[in-house]
């Protein structure tokens, strides 16, 4: 895998602090890196020989990491005639079209199937507002379907993400949900 280069460069200055040198980094890529005061980095030189000889330091952060605490709720559901592969791929495309990735479906017996979902506020494209009432509406929209709802659990479930860009998460929030944690992993 190669590293990819953001488009913008910014130019900082090193100026001295006590018996180190400091870098100032500025607050775009602070917010676009969602870096802290007190984070842990790693420093890497690096360096190009062509012509010119060229060098750098690499400021490595880590693996971006987001864990999140949310609902999971667990939908028993009932036909009176025995559901099929085709009552299966109806029931899952209902799902999809309703923007749910992050669920389970499994046969319990010949009538029966049971439905797990993870009402995550994390998708690829960042944070989005998923509630539990959201789910509730497409469940409502599964049982004009045919499928009545036997019961329904709920319990926490703790989700990690990994391969979403920070910026993602920054884009549409100001303010990141107390239930969602960030943090880079350095290895």
């Amino acid at each position: 895998m190669s590293w990819e280069y953001d488009e913008v460069a910014f130019d900082s200055v090193v100026r001295r602090s006590g018996g180190s040198l400091v870098i100032t980094i500025p607050p775009e890529l602070k917010r676009r890196f969602m870096i802290s005061e007190g984070q842990k980095v790693r420093l890497i030189g690096v360096v190009r020989r062509g012509l010119h000889v060229e060098g750098g330091i690499l400021i490595y952060l880590g693996r971006f990491e987001i864990s999140e605490s949310a609902p999971k709720l667990t939908y028993t559901l009932r036909r009176e005639v025995a559901v099929s592969d085709r009552d299966i791929k109806a029931l899952t495309s209902v799902l999809d079209k309703y923007g749910l990735t992050n669920y389970y479906v499994k046969s319990v017996d010949d009538h029966t199937v049971r439905v797990e979902v993870v009402v995550s506020s994390i998708s690829e494209d960042g944070i989005i507002s998923l509630t539990k009432d959201d789910v509730k509406r497409v469940f409502d929209e599964i049982a004009r379907m045919g499928w009545s709802v036997e019961s329904v659990e709920e319990s926490m479930e703790e989700v990690t993400w990994h391969g979403i860009d920070p910026s993602a998460v920054t884009r549409y929030v100001t303010e990141i949900p107390e239930n969602i944690k960030t943090r880079w992993v350095l290895k």
